[in-house]
């Protein structure tokens, strides 16, 4: 039995991993004083929360040499969604606070991994899919960070040994998303038979099952010679938004009403370019292949959705 250090977990992505992992390893959270644990609720007496303030080192010190952990899932973010536009606080959360975590545990010395958890925001618009090697263009103050945060990463693995790893991951969907996310306003509308707003039918995005990313992470945990990489994690599909509602359509035999042209639900990032991951790296180098196609994905979901909305009553 492993001792894990999950950041982020109250987050969507991070709240997914503690309960796929917590079976088989010590699992400590370590959370922000005002992080929103609501994900967490029904497995709380179930796992080591720690609140942490990320700007003070020698707290976080404290509570490494305690625990001694032998793995750091870094999933903490701050930026990506339409209502975190604080730009202070953006850099704080992305850059400060990760490099505070990342020069405690350089000098824990005895950490196995520290999966850093990028995104596919640090790559900027692209016209082809996206390849670890490219020219980084990152064109909003989420993007800026997250590719800074995964550099500083690399820093720490080359100058101080950190056994660091990026996974930059692509548009994750799955259970607990947050509402405004497009997957989960699909399934709420679907469920409450509402008129669906969005913006444009030709947005495309690179959607990948919240399974299938914790699976990545398990890989990387367990490789090799693999310190200091960076990792796409994506489906290596392309589907525009209009895709999606067919999809949903057609394999849940849902009418569902949507109401297109809304500008005000478009995100900042988002273009009608290409927005696809190149992932022949990862399936080379970490054993790894999507499972979950768009479809069954869709599917899985929807039946969370049905027989799970009241966990958001307690949000």
């Amino acid at each position: 039995m492993s001792k894990i250090i999950i950041t982020g977990a109250s987050g969507f992505v991070g709240a997914n991993l503690v309960k796929k992992k917590l079976k088989e390893n010590e699992i400590y959270v370590f959370a922000r004083k005002e992080s929103n644990i609501w994900r967490l609720k029904d497995i709380k007496s179930e796992i080591n929360i720690q609140r942490i303030n990320f700007g003070n080192k020698s707290k976080i010190q404290s509570a490494i040499n305690k625990i001694k952990p032998d793995y750091v899932f870094h999933l903490a973010t701050y930026g990506g969604y339409p209502f975190q536009q604080d730009i202070e606080k953006i850099i704080e959360s992305n850059v400060t606070y990760s490099v505070n975590l990342m020069q405690v545990l350089s000098e824990y010395k005895r950490l196995e991994k520290f999966i850093n958890i990028g995104s596919s925001s640090e790559y900027g618009p692209k016209t082809k899919p996206m390849k670890e090697t490219d020219l980084a263009e990152p064109i909003f103050p989420y993007g800026i960070t997250k590719w800074t945060q995964t550099y500083f990463s690399k820093y720490f693995f080359i100058k101080h040994g950190l056994p660091s790893i990026t996974l930059r991951l692509f548009s994750v969907y799955g259970p607990l998303e947050e509402p405004g996310r497009l997957i989960y306003d699909v399934m709420t509308h679907v469920l409450q038979n509402k008129t669906l707003k969005l913006s444009s039918k030709k947005i495309k995005r690179d959607f990948i099952f919240v399974d299938d990313v914790i699976d990545a992470i398990k890989k990387v945990s367990n490789a090799s010679n693999v310190e200091g990489s960076i990792f796409n994690v994506g489906s290596g599909k392309e589907h525009s938004i209009e895709d999606v509602i067919r999809k949903v359509q057609y394999k849940l035999k849902k009418d569902l009403k949507v109401s297109w042209g809304n500008i005000e639900k478009q995100r900042s990032f988002e273009t009608n370019n290409h927005w696809i991951a190149n992932i022949s790296k990862t399936k080379k180098e970490l054993k790894w292949k999507p499972k979950v196609n768009l479809e069954k994905g869709l599917s899985k979901t929807f039946e969370w959705y049905k027989k799970n909305m009241y966990v958001y009553k307690s949000k």
